[in-house]
């Protein structure tokens, strides 16, 4: 029998913290001394005490972490496991984005990387005085703008930007036709759709047109900068063909053109690629009560 203190010199970890345990029921002692209410562990205790540290190490809560040690389901324990892993991933991901914004700022600020180009064409004020506030206080530098596509192409022509960032929904000339001009004029640049009522029809449009991302309005400033950041590195440039299939599909798009996308399934759609064959074009949108209708899969 070891006491709380041997245990707690050997794992590396405090007794309040083993008393904790004891009373949230995670860890309880073998054997607890009437008289001097002392805890006492046993030599496997220590094993489990491990397994606990380690769980721990790994991100699970306690509340967790006493589920996981109570299971005897492999399957469960699997799943349990799986999440864990998958949410770590997107942890990951995120700090990686996180890191990449922050690289900007330092190289805006060194001078030291030349800032990304943007030409911003909404027929909105507001709207783009928003884009401008968050890209230029992330690294990018915003060119132009335009208030309607005419003007935005001959901006284009002036400046060749890195990034175009355009409304589908202006006077004048929209901008799905304003899209197939500039990728007339280059058809290696890179544009982003921004609209407020995002419909699968628009989306897969803008898409399969050439369109390297989609914003839907009013957007949050990490999907917005994600976007912007994904499509500067040529991500979305591989779902071209898929989109071209599905557009095709006259059944499913007379039955879903016109349901309103969310951010993220705008997003799995735009970064579908290679791993999704034509066939597979099924598994890319969800409907709008979120179940399978027919044949199509949930995302």
């Amino acid at each position: 029998m070891y006491s709380i203190g041997q245990i707690s010199k050997l794992v590396n970890l405090s007794t309040d913290a083993l008393r904790y345990y004891d009373e949230i029921n995670l860890l309880n002692p073998s054997y607890v001394n009437k008289k001097s209410n002392y805890r006492y562990y046993s030599k496997d205790q220590i094993q489990q005490l491990l397994s606990i540290i380690e769980l721990k190490h790994l991100g699970f809560s306690l509340d967790a972490i006493k589920q996981l040690m109570d299971c005897t389901d492999p399957k469960a324990l699997e799943s349990a496991y799986r999440l864990k892993m998958n949410q770590m991933t997107n942890d990951i991901k995120e700090m990686h984005q996180l890191a990449d914004r922050l690289n900007k700022k330092l190289s805006n600020v060194t001078g030291s990387v030349e800032p990304v180009t943007v030409l911003l064409i909404d027929d909105s004020d507001f709207m783009r005085f928003m884009q401008k506030d968050i890209l230029e206080k992330n690294g990018y530098k915003v060119v132009a703008e335009a208030a309607d596509a005419m003007d935005g192409i001959a901006a284009f022509l002036k400046h060749a930007p890195d990034l175009v960032l355009m409304d589908i929904d202006m006077p004048k000339m929209d901008g799905i036709t304003a899209l197939k001009r500039l990728i007339e004029i280059d058809s290696t640049c890179r544009v982003v759709m921004c609209a407020a009522c995002s419909t699968l029809q628009t989306v897969v449009d803008s898409l399969s047109l050439g369109a390297t991302g989609f914003i839907a309005k009013a957007f949050h400033v990490d999907d917005f900068l994600n976007t912007i950041d994904v499509s500067m590195k040529g991500e979305f440039d591989t779902s071209r063909h898929m989109l071209t299939t599905l557009s095709y599909d006259k059944t499913f798009m007379k039955k879903h053109s016109y349901r309103i996308c969310t951010q993220h399934e705008i997003d799995r759609i735009a970064r579908s690629h290679h791993s999704y064959q034509a066939n597979d074009s099924a598994n890319l949108i969800r409907t709008s009560s979120g179940t399978p209708l027919n044949a199509w899969s949930i995302l």
